[in-house]
């Protein structure tokens, strides 16, 4: 909450010092009815993510967008959606998710089976507790950033 308060702060003073002092207001109504995830600099910037293919990057950017703090353990990419959710056909929805798993960008917390779609994590976030069927996670405090084990 204070991040929030503060980005508002600077954008509106910002704004101010250049004139636009009308923008402030559609500013703060825009920033209050919208969600972010933050990006790591780190993350993007390796070398690891540059070489990822861009179906492999629109999958982890599709399943960023589904994070919400509250449940990295508990985020799909179900085949039988692939093309309404991620433009992709399920081959390549699937190649995608191989490929961010091979280089530890994502790992299975539930595989998929009848009736059930696989459920992932994000490696560059702390694992929230999920308790369902078919998984339990306990939650940690820090992300296990696989993705960084270039070996």
């Amino acid at each position: 909450m204070v991040g929030t308060k503060l980005t508002r702060y600077i954008m509106a003073s910002y704004a101010k010092s250049k004139g636009r002092a009308e923008d402030v207001g559609k500013l703060k109504q825009a920033l209050s009815r919208s969600t972010f995830t933050p990006l790591r600099h780190d993350l993007i910037n390796s070398e690891q993510f540059k070489n990822l293919s861009l179906a492999a990057k629109s999958v982890f950017f599709h399943l960023l967008g589904k994070y919400n703090r509250l449940n990295n353990g508990d985020l799909s990419a179900p085949l039988n959606r692939a093309k309404e959710e991620f433009n992709l056909s399920k081959r390549s929805l699937q190649k995608a998710i191989e490929e961010l798993n091979e280089h530890h960008f994502l790992e299975v917390t539930r595989v998929g089976g009848k009736n059930q779609c696989s459920l992932y994590a994000l490696t560059c976030f702390p694992l929230n507790e999920v308790n369902k069927e078919g998984i339990f996670l306990k939650a940690t405090r820090e992300p296990s950033d696989k993705w960084k084990d270039t070996s």
